[in-house]
């Protein structure tokens, strides 16, 4: 009992910190330290305006992003925000304006949900210690909260004459439901480390959506209050720093697209595809120029954590990354029939292999005209309620037309039965059995993937570990670079992470359609070509040009105006939209020619 006793003791002293009082405390300290004197003239939202008692009808109007943003000028932070931050009844509170409704959406839908957030300050920094989503008190929506910044600006003093700090962090409200759309916004607030942790009323704004068919602005001023030094966990407050330092160093640096003039000679009005682009961005020897971010009030301050919604993205870096990776640890896969992991009554399946329904060439179909379908024909197949309804349609929606390998027919239910026999192999042949989690420990953590994957996979209702596949992951534009750069057909190792092989090289090679072609489909006026998830898209040069290896550009792509291209001579292009922007509308063609200005191989 003793040694019990002692290593319990030995092991709670490791993992918190103790003030003189006895609680947990985040030390100050400079990092990233703000050098400013703190002089900004602030007319938008000022601390007078954060403690109106009249709360959101002193904010009348959605306030220009810039607002949120911390200013050049600002002071490094004289105040520590260590502890838990709560919103109360916000669903009872603030302003929405509706922008385009399609659905039809209940109340709950208008507002900010309640919720709670535990966070550790790091010099100008303000880490939340639960990233990903999260659920809420909320029948609609999911949340997800991201780092911020914390600074002091001069005005931010009160009767009391102590100088208060300034905070703000980037937050993504999440529908909760299959196909769910990210709305992003910001939060806002100051306070105090006297009288034991004082805050003042919380502003917040989202303005900038995903989603076709549902967008909104939502603002108001929220009461809140501040638990000093409570979190919702555990935590070693030294271990959630240094970790965050390490995700810092971790990310791609940037610069504005516009830059690529200067710094390649590149035709950057290529880039410009439309409005509601919620960023671009193209990268060469490690540089990503980047561009869009913008809400309907200005540039999101929070670049960075702007969160999109994968779509069929999944399909690619999920559902095939995923085969990948098993094909190269157990051998034999991708070949396994579906028919000997799920239980299927129906016969014409037997000769279907888990590769063919990632190809989408299982031979079941009702038309061949792209997109009809997914998108008319599917049974319900999107609507159904669980993981059994989902899986019985997308056996049987489609009558058997063809032998396995022959034609492609574009089936989101495809994935959804790859992935489930996916999850049974390794129920079987692996001592996890989690698909979710397989993916994490061998491609996300080892790849550096920012902490949004780690509760951002959407599974069915009722099945917790059986992801959808075809959809349900979200990303930062970091997350999106890092997967392109894994599996770039211009990167000599592509597949492997520090050295060793992750993804089998043989099937990653045939899925970016090195050396041969997918099967053919027809879609926006282009003859694409489709194999294990992955597009590809044939280029014809102008005369002006002769890039022998640019005949051919793998593509992920994503419905709505998702669109990112792998460019033999190792640049990416990518462009993340909600404006149903098509194939031609992207301009992959035209940046391609652009890309040949820095090289041609």
């Amino acid at each position: 009992m003793k040694i019990k006793l002692t290593l319990s003791f030995t092991i709670f002293v490791q993992r918190i910190q103790f003030n003189e009082a006895g609680f947990s405390a985040c030390p100050s300290t400079d990092f990233d330290f703000l050098s400013g004197l703190g002089r900004y003239n602030r007319d938008v939202l000022p601390q007078s305006l954060l403690f109106d008692a009249r709360l959101s009808d002193a904010f009348v109007e959605p306030a220009p992003m810039d607002a949120f943003k911390i200013p050049s000028q600002a002071a490094h932070p004289s105040n520590t925000f260590c502890g838990t931050l709560t919103l109360n009844n916000p669903h009872t509170q603030g302003k929405n304006r509706i922008r385009l409704n399609l659905e039809t959406l209940s109340q709950e839908a208008h507002h900010l949900p309640p919720f709670s957030q535990s966070f550790i300050q790091h010099g100008s920094h303000l880490i939340p210690l639960n990233r990903g989503r999260q659920d809420v008190s909320s029948n609609f929506w999911e949340l997800v909260v991201s780092p911020g910044r914390v600074w002091d600006e001069e005005s931010d003093i009160k009767n009391d004459l102590i100088q208060w700090s300034r905070a703000s962090f980037p937050i993504a409200l999440i529908f909760k439901e299959s196909n769910p759309h990210a709305y992003n916004g910001v939060i806002t607030f100051t306070f105090t480390n006297s009288a034991g942790g004082q805050i003042s009323n919380v502003a917040y704004e989202v303005a900038q959506e995903t989603s076709l068919t549902f967008r909104y602005d939502y603002w108001g001023l929220v009461d809140a209050s501040y638990e000093k030094n409570t979190f919702s966990r555990i935590v070693n407050i030294t271990d959630v720093q240094k970790e965050y330092e390490n995700e810092l160093n971790q990310r791609i640096p940037t610069k504005d697209y516009k830059l690529l003039q200067n710094d390649y000679g590149m035709d950057t009005s290529q880039f410009e595809v439309g409005h509601r682009v919620s960023f671009f961005a193209f990268e060469v020897d490690n540089m990503a120029y980047t561009g869009g971010f913008e809400t309907r009030h200005g540039m999101f301050p929070y670049p960075e954590s702007l969160i999109v919604t994968s779509h069929s993205f999944a399909k690619t870096f999920f559902a095939a990354l995923t085969a990948f990776a098993m094909e190269e640890e157990f051998g034999n896969v991708l070949s396994a029939r579906i028919s000997d992991l799920v239980d299927i009554a129906d016969r014409s399946w037997d000769d279907v292999t888990i590769e063919n329904a990632l190809d989408m060439s299982t031979g079941h179909y009702k038309t061949p005209m792209y997109m009809f379908d997914d998108s008319f024909l599917s049974c319900g197949f999107f609507q159904a309620n669980g993981h059994n309804e989902m899986l019985d349609k997308a056996l049987n929606c489609y009558p058997k037309r063809k032998k396995p390998g022959e034609v492609v027919v574009y089936h989101s239910s495809d994935t959804y039965i790859a992935v489930t026999a996916m999850r049974k192999y390794l129920e079987r042949f692996s001592d996890s059995g989690d698909l979710i989690e397989y993916f994490k420990t061998r491609i996300a953590y080892p790849l550096g993937l920012s902490k949004l994957i780690e509760n951002s996979i959407v599974t069915s209702n009722d099945v917790h570990n059986q992801p959808l596949g075809f959809n349900g992951l979200f990303f930062i534009m970091d997350d999106i670079l890092k997967l392109s750069r894994f599996v770039h057909p211009g990167n000599k190792d592509r597949g492997k992470i520090n050295g060793d092989q992750m993804l089998d090289r043989e099937y990653l090679d045939a899925a970016l359609q090195i050396g041969g072609r997918g099967l053919q489909l027809e879609a926006d006026g282009y003859d694409w070509y489709y194999k294990l998830a992955f597009w590809s898209l044939d280029f014809e040069k102008s005369d002006d040009w002769d890039c022998p290896s640019m005949k051919q550009i793998p593509i992920a792509k994503g419905f709505g105006g998702q669109i990112l291209a792998m460019f033999p001579n190792n640049t990416t292009y990518v462009s993340f939209s909600s404006a149903l922007l098509n194939d031609r509308d992207h301009n992959v063609l035209g940046i391609a020619e652009e890309t040949m200005k820095i090289q041609c191989v």
